[in-house]
């Protein structure tokens, strides 16, 4: 019985690899990919209304098969990011994971101004912003190669000069400057 208006089914006898239950091709002299819409209005066929803020355009969740049943696992999912003002539709980019049942918020998030925010629902309010998850998680480790010589880590200003950072060998870097 199918539970949509589109259900593929597939059994164990489906080949595993490069040859998965749905494919899309396209064989064209263009730089355009083989593509799927994702398209959301708000309203009804035959008399859409705008979008708003909030509103979830596109997703593909991912499910499980546990206790009985599939069981969300993880989406990832586009997201409108702010109220939409005349063509443009600000979006945000959202990864799900889940932790335990009932965890649905998203841990890594690019928002409308291309901000990263990782941790549980950051909206970043800079390029990078990381949140760990509790007091006694490390938010963030770089490692080195075993064979580091370059800088670990640096600072720098828009136009590449060097402002503080940390050796490979964990020695803190400043450039004092008068």
């Amino acid at each position: 019985n199918p539970e949509t208006v589109l259900h593929i089914v597939g059994s164990s006898n489906i080949p595993t690899g490069d040859n998965g239950l749905v494919h899309i091709y396209r064989y064209t002299t263009d730089a355009l990919s083989a593509r799927v819409d994702f398209k959301k209005a708000r309203g009804a066929p035959s008399l859409p209304t705008a979008v708003i803020s909030g509103d979830y355009i596109g997703e593909l969740p991912m499910y499980a098969y546990q206790n009985g049943a599939f069981q969300l696992s993880g989406s990832v999912a586009f997201k409108v990011g702010a109220a939409p003002s005349g063509n443009a539709v600000p979006t945000q980019f959202e990864v799900y994971t889940r932790l335990s049942e009932g965890d649905a918020n998203p841990q890594l998030i690019i928002n409308r101004s291309g901000y990263v925010g990782i941790g549980s629902n950051v909206d970043a309010t800079s390029q990078l912003q990381v949140v760990a998850s509790a007091s006694t998680v490390i938010g963030e480790i770089v490692k080195g190669a075993a064979s580091q010589t370059a800088n670990l880590f640096e600072n720098q200003n828009s136009s590449g000069t060097f402002l503080s950072g940390f050796t490979a060998a964990g020695g803190l870097l400043m450039n004092i400057s008068s």
